[in-house]
């Protein structure tokens, strides 16, 4: 109690914009606050905020920083409910909590906390506050369950103004990128269906060894091609939505800080204002050399489960036959391995980059991917490599690729949807068992009316309460506190494994271009699903891009070019139809190769520019005519 009038009373005093309730929850033995925000407070944070908003075409048009003063001069302005999205209020009451702080050091319930940081994320840092996490609007999320998760797709399409409105920029980001990758997919996926039918027309022939050449060589120089042009036009859509959401020149994101960060509190060289100083140089060194060992000791942990792998695959071969289903048990339990280390690590990885101690958010965020990008690489590709370049069987690269594939597509709809909404419908169980206890009520009874609509009924639109939950009487808040966090590191993490396989190996594997669509196109479903049905609404952020993951998908495409040309002097079998060339000649030939796609790469980066033209022309127009109207206001205010 003494802790919730000590933030209560914080809250009042710095953020009186914010209107705190409170609100017990009863079968959880705690309680909680409900926050909101008036309206004075969200045109006073949206200027704060810098957001970006509609201008009248009276006024030039376009897009502009939203100002009080300027209020009348943006569209639908006059009421601050309908200006602005609930997604856009939340961020707003995120933005005034993390704004409240203490002028000197405050202890309570023996907890002691300093000035300088943000009040609420010190307490949650400290298990004072369990968890913050914005209510699920209930009119919002039917609409969004009713079109997006339970209605049609057509041709893969996502609804990203409304996931916007709801998730913020940052998840309406990866929903259209997904789908931007899943429309792209469809070009290798019929390009190697139709290879595939060639390689399977010719087998057992004598032609099958020339043919498997001229496939390898050209799904190869295909998906070289194929992947430069997908980034590059990506980046030119990207460039696109960002100018038409107003995020365009938006870097708000990367200068939040780091809730986890610690340090000593100095004077800032800007404000003057006392703040937490940056990690020195050797301090941040020191951390570096405990953690990097860490991540080259998990990487040797992951070839060694490949190694041990291989170990029982050669005891399985020796005893069984090639027709034996044990024959294929090495291939699946390879890759069942492989997907635990990569949960393991990704635990791992959240504690080292927390004992890294970034300042930045988004340092945080980057530091967390590239060390899961350098395991994963490692941990997901090694054993391809090995196959491809160290035993150089054809045949086993591809059961592996297709078995990493195929369970990786049965895996991800597991974890991302059946378990988290098993572990929300066993915790709300467990809530509807405590209040059946509290009240006397028959475990008889318990069951007629849980059974008729725990978590799956897109009617109530409450962060999934149904009518059991109604008629014992938990509140939806209650409900969403025992929900899961959504983050979309582990869902752009598995499209970037995923775009490995397809680019690197599917020269000797055509169907994995195939195989890949059909997982994305379940995948916008089960992502939504999750989104929808299993997770907490997570905060709006702030992204004019899909960030940091851009340049892991280009550097990929870089490595592809090295690989495939490799896969080619390993399988190309050029020794059929090109008697007269030795090995190290071929060898010299594909180098040549290697550095005319290198090339080939760059020239269609620069043919296609990341920004089209006709934005840069609208924002020299917007900024022309708004310098315009500023010059006549000034002229007018002169005159008067």
């Amino acid at each position: 109690a003494a802790v919730q009038e000590w933030v209560c009373s914080k809250i009042a005093q710095d953020a009186p914009e914010l209107i705190v309730k409170k609100f017990p929850f009863i079968h959880r033995q705690c309680d909680a606050l409900l926050i909101s925000i008036s309206e004075e407070g969200m045109w006073l944070g949206a200027e704060e905020r810098m957001v970006e908003k509609r201008v009248r075409e009276e006024y030039g048009g376009g897009r502009r920083r939203f100002t009080i003063q300027d209020r009348h001069r943006f569209v639908d302005s006059e009421s601050a409910r309908s200006f602005f999205s609930t997604s856009e209020e939340q961020a707003m009451i995120c933005h005034f909590l993390l704004t409240v702080q203490l002028s000197e050091k405050e202890t309570c319930d023996g907890v002691t906390i300093s000035p300088g940081v943000s009040f609420v994320s010190a307490l949650s840092v400290k298990n004072l506050i369990s968890q913050v996490f914005p209510l699920h609007s209930k009119p919002e999320l039917a609409s969004l369950r009713r079109t997006w998760v339970k209605g049609s797709i057509k041709m893969f399409r996502q609804p990203s103004s409304a996931i916007r409105d709801y998730f913020g920029q940052r998840i309406a980001f990866y929903f259209t990128w997904l789908q931007h990758y899943t429309m792209a997919l469809v070009a290798p996926a019929l390009v190697g269906l139709v290879l595939y039918a060639m390689l399977y027309q010719t087998a057992n022939t004598p032609e099958e060894a020339k043919y498997e050449c001229i496939v390898a060589g050209v799904l190869s120089l295909f998906n070289v091609v194929w992947s430069t042009i997908f980034l590059e036009m990506w980046k030119r859509r990207s460039s696109e939505i960002a100018f038409d959401w107003g995020v365009f020149y938006s870097k708000t994101s990367s200068s939040q800080i780091n809730p986890h960060f610690h340090s000593t509190l100095g004077p800032s060289p800007i404000t003057g204002n006392m703040e937490l100083q940056p990690l020195s140089f050797m301090a941040q060194a020191m951390r570096y050399c405990i953690t990097v060992p860490i991540v080259l000791l998990a990487l040797c942990s992951s070839i060694g489960a490949m190694l041990a792998m291989y170990y029982i695959r050669d005891y399985i071969e020796l005893n069984y036959t090639k027709d034996s289903y044990i024959a294929v048990l090495p291939q699946v339990l390879l890759s069942v391995v492989v997907m635990g280390l990569s949960i393991g690590f990704r635990r791992l990885a959240n504690i080292l980059t927390m004992y890294e101690n970034h300042r930045l958010k988004e340092d945080s965020h980057s530091a967390l991917v590239l060390k899961l990008i350098v395991f994963q690489f490692i941990n997901s590709y090694l054993t391809l490599f090995y196959i491809a370049f160290w035993r150089q069987d054809l045949d086993e690269l591809k059961m592996q690729l297709a078995a990493f594939l195929v369970t990786r597509q049965l895996f991800s709809i597991a974890r991302e949807s059946i378990l988290p909404f098993a572990k929300q419908y066993t915790k709300k169980i467990y809530l509807v068992e405590k209040s059946r206890k509290a009240r006397g009520v028959s475990e008889k009874e318990v069951d007629s009316r849980v059974t008729g609509g725990v978590g799956v009924d897109a009617g109530t639109g409450d962060g999934g309460v149904g009518g059991g939950e109604a008629a014992l009487q938990l509140s939806a808040p209650e409900m969403e506190s025992v929900m899961g966090h959504y983050t979309d590191i582990d869902d752009y993490m598995e499209m970037w494994i995923q775009f490995g396989y397809v680019v690197l190996f599917s020269g000797a594997f055509p169907l994995a271009g195939f195989l890949a669509l059909v997982n994305n196109t379940l995948e916008l479903r089960t992502d939504s699903f999750k989104l929808c049905f299993s997770m907490q609404r997570p905060f709006a952020e702030e992204a004019n891009s899909i960030g940091v993951w851009q340049t892991a998908f280009e550097a990929l495409g870089y490595v592809a070019v090295a690989v495939n040309c490799a896969v080619l002097l390993v399988f190309g079998r050029f020794d059929q139809w090109l008697s007269s060339v030795n090995f190290i000649q071929m060898m010299i030939i594909l180098v040549v190769v290697e550095h005319l796609i290198f090339g080939l790469k760059a020239s269609i980066m620069v043919a296609i520019p990341d920004v089209p033209g006709w934005i840069k022309t609208q924002l020299e127009r917007t900024h022309h005519l708004q310098q315009q109207a500023l010059l006549v206001r000034k002229t007018c205010l002169t005159c008067s």
